[in-house]
């Protein structure tokens, strides 16, 4: 019996345990809802984001949802002082291509672009995701650096 007692109290202790860390990672377990980044899963993280850097930020837009804020996750591709530009509908930043932009979503809502030639605004960043067809901000602009939380890609 005493034997029966100490594998009822380990197999309690392992879920617990396990309950407990589930309870403390779920929070800050990020899963995008759009295939428009290349990771499945990122953990949120502090610090300021920096280029290069994923991150989550809510967007308001007639595409998305005009009635409600959404949480999109991007990648940080254009930051402060670096030079933005729109030609020939592609926008580059410091002269490296960051994607061309669409004259209508898949659903056929029609797309305007984002129009910017010269540097990028203190305090703002340039969004991309990582798939062509990405709403990021070739389309909805710059977004202020102070609205985004910093993710660390887990896989």
């Amino acid at each position: 019996m005493d034997a029966q007692k100490r594998k009822l109290r380990v197999r309690i202790g392992i879920i617990l345990g396990i309950t407990a860390v589930v309870a403390f990672v779920q929070p800050h377990v990020i899963v995008p809802l759009m295939q428009s980044v290349k990771y499945h899963a990122f953990l949120l993280s502090k610090g300021e984001p920096a280029k290069g850097d994923y991150v989550n930020v809510q967007v308001r837009n007639r595409v998305i949802d005009l009635d409600k804020a959404v949480t999109i996750t991007k990648r940080v591709a254009c930051t402060a002082g670096e030079k933005l530009e729109y030609r020939a509908e592609e926008h580059f930043c410091d002269g490296h291509p960051l994607g061309r932009v669409l004259a209508r979503t898949s659903a056929g809502i029609p797309l305007q672009a984002f129009q910017w030639n010269g540097p990028v605004p203190a305090n703002m960043v340039f969004l991309s995701g990582d798939h062509p067809r990405s709403f990021d901000s070739r389309y909805f602009g710059f977004v202020q650096v102070a609205s985004l939380q910093r993710l660390t890609p887990l896989f």
